[in-house]
């Protein structure tokens, strides 16, 4: 009986103990989770662009000037899109035609040909806000950012009308589009698919 009783008792006293490492293991874990993520938070803070910055070859021709908005570091950068794929950023301004629009009402929303080719792209990604779509010497442009854990993809896309589909041109984390040209700067216009954000750009704008 008492053999019994110390058995049983073993086996609370293990069960705890098990018990006890599964909690502690999980708090460590977590804390160890949320350490990292603030670090990350701190670091994308400080992070800058313009160091080590891309130095175009000379067969690299431009594609498009952007200027855009850091959501980590709230600063407005601006970068030259080679056909490479590279982009070469600065803070010095250069010159913008394109505006950015938030009117829920607008005619000039991303038609459905491009939000269609945007969903079928992303699969089960969720998009976080809107779809924006503009037009650059007769291409159009499509940027978008992801709802994911972690970071924030921000990507551009070109249509190809041939495929009827969209190709990457590239890929920030937290990053939004606040305007861009040609490289010739002929006027255009960017258009949207509704009023996202229109808070902070225009915070950014001014």
């Amino acid at each position: 009986m008492i053999a019994e009783k110390q058995s049983a008792s073993n086996c609370i006293f293990i069960l705890f103990k098990i018990i006890c490492i599964v909690v502690i293991g999980f708090v460590l874990l977590t804390g160890t989770m949320f350490f990292l993520l603030g670090l990350g938070m701190f670091i994308d803070g400080f992070r800058d662009f313009t160091k080590d910055n891309y130095v175009p070859t000379d067969t690299a021709k431009q594609v498009l000037k952007l200027q855009l908005y850091d959501q980590k570091t709230e600063k407005t950068i601006y970068g030259i899109l080679y056909d490479d794929g590279e982009i070469s950023y600065t803070e010095d301004p250069f010159e913008i035609t394109v505006k950015v629009r938030y009117d829920e009402y607008s005619s000039n929303s991303a038609d459905n040909r491009i939000i269609s080719c945007v969903y079928q792209e992303i699969g089960h990604h969720w998009l976080l806000g809107d779809i924006h779509q503009f037009n650059i010497n007769d291409r159009i442009y499509v940027f978008f950012q992801l709802n994911v854990n972690w970071w924030t993809p921000s990507d551009l896309y070109v249509y190809d009308e041939e495929k009827d589909g969209i190709e990457k041109l590239y890929e920030w984390d937290g990053i939004l589009i606040t305007g861009a040209s040609p490289p010739d700067v002929t006027e255009i216009e960017i258009m949207h698919h509704s009023p996202m954000f229109l808070s902070e750009l225009t915070d950014v704008q001014q």
